[in-house]
């Protein structure tokens, strides 16, 4: 049974190994020059000279950082500041992704009948004030805690779902303008 589902694997893997890749060479480069790791490590980097691409990348960073410190805080902060047991905490991953689903499938309409900038102004606020819900409840007392919580995590994934789309139509407006 296990041979049976590793073949695919194995055999797809022999088959890549097989398959030869011929590069081009750019105009004034060397065999050396080509094959040279560090210069793809310097023309990768000077991308990030490009403001947009920057912009881009930073952007990309703060979404992941904010969707992974989400997934993996959220339970931790329900049983810390609204004293839940891990099976109920567990639940805010949960919560945190259906409103990113919310976000993804209303973010399509809002994004056909708002402006982009006022559709992300409205992105950071949410998040702004989801970070402002969590505050309150870790600071507040225990029996309300746990609706500021699940009202952070609730704006945050809502907030934080459209941030590609949003990425993607500034780079066609922008291509637009040049």
């Amino acid at each position: 049974h296990r041979d049976l589902h590793s073949f695919p694997t194995r055999r797809s893997s022999d088959l890549m190994q097989a398959t030869s890749i011929k590069e081009e060479k750019g105009d004034n480069e060397t065999e050396a020059e080509s094959k040279s790791l560090s210069r793809d490590y310097i023309d990768t980097f000077k991308l990030l000279g490009n403001p947009y691409v920057l912009l881009c990348f930073f952007g990309i960073m703060c979404h992941v950082g904010i969707d992974v410190g989400t997934n993996t805080t959220a339970p931790k902060l329900l049983q810390e500041y609204a004293g839940m047991a891990l099976n109920d905490a567990a639940w805010a991953t949960s919560l945190y992704f259906i409103f990113r689903t919310l976000g993804c499938l209303t973010g399509s309409f809002f994004l056909r009948v708002l402006k982009t900038r006022t559709f992300f102004i409205i992105s950071v606020v949410m998040m702004a004030l989801s970070m402002a819900c969590m505050f309150m409840g870790a600071t507040g007392a225990a029996d309300t805690a746990k609706l500021w919580l699940y009202a952070g995590i609730a704006l945050v994934g809502y907030g934080n779902s459209n941030v590609f789309s949003m990425c993607q139509i500034g780079r066609a407006s922008c291509r637009e303008r040049v």
